[in-house]
């Protein structure tokens, strides 16, 4: 989930978050830092849009 950014995403606050989660049979979910860390990564390529162009982190979450 992309934050708010104009002409390309309003985002969602936890409360809307958890909803969708819920409403999609999830029973835990995660809330990590989010703006310009937000970077999701795909074979190799950024899928998303991070906000301010992303920065550098040294955490991840690995989904194999």
């Amino acid at each position: 989930m992309d934050g708010r950014q104009k002409n390309y995403s309003i985002g969602m606050n936890l409360t809307e978050l958890s909803a969708l989660f819920e409403s999609l049979g999830c029973k835990q979910a995660y809330n990590f830092d989010g703006g310009a860390t937000a970077v999701m990564i795909f074979q190799g390529n950024v899928i998303n849009q991070p906000y301010k162009g992303g920065r550098e982190s040294g955490d991840i979450v690995y989904f194999n």
